[in-house]
């Protein structure tokens, strides 16, 4: 037999094959960690219809989240932050109604400040956008300077695979920056 409790004033309702008490319990712990219509979460914040959720924060309409932060409207995402409206999604940062990304090597979209001229760079694991000054590499944008001076520790936080990329590519992708800033400042992009 199935016990459930009332719907409380967050509108949780406890479920429990156990006991009408454990029913009732769970619905409280459930309006203690500020889950909304959550199933089988664990530590959420602030969820609202959320299924099979891990760690999730401020998650909306989301299905089989792990560790995701300000998911809204996703399905299938796995240690999202930031975001909308995604689909099958894994690893992404800052993304916008991407569908079936993974670790965002598959979101080119330039991150930085309006520009009116851009180089890139396609081919390679993460494609690279610079205007000279800013320069995004997948999807981890910063200015050329920050680039410059970004420790292998640093780097290698950013992806398990960062490290060995900006390895083989560092000198490359910077002197294409510097070009970049070089060619920009003195209007010469027509040939480009």
């Amino acid at each position: 037999m199935e016990y459930k409790s009332k719907t409380t004033s967050k509108n949780n309702v406890g479920c429990s094959n156990v006991s009408q008490e454990a029913a009732d319990a769970q619905a409280v712990v459930m309006d203690a960690r500020n889950c909304i219509g959550c199933t089988n979460c664990t530590d959420c914040t602030d969820c609202i219809g959320c299924y099979g959720c891990t760690d999730c924060r401020r998650c909306i309409d989301c299905t089989f989240l792990r560790d995701a932060v300000e998911c809204i409207r996703c399905t299938d995402c796995a240690g999202c932050i930031y975001c909308f409206n995604c689909t099958h999604c894994e690893d992404c940062m800052h993304c916008r109604r991407s569908n079936y990304c993974t670790s965002c090597s598959d979101v080119p979209r330039w991150k930085g400040p309006a520009v009116h001229k851009l180089m890139s760079i396609s081919g390679l694991y993460w494609s690279v956008s610079t205007d000279g000054v800013y320069m995004q590499i997948g999807c981890q944008g910063h200015t050329v300077k920050e680039w410059e001076n970004f420790t292998d520790d640093e780097i290698d936080g950013m992806d398990p695979y960062a490290l060995t990329f900006w390895n083989v590519y560092k000198d490359y992708v910077l002197t294409a920056a510097r070009v970049a800033g070089e060619r920009g400042s003195r209007g010469a992009w027509g040939a480009w």
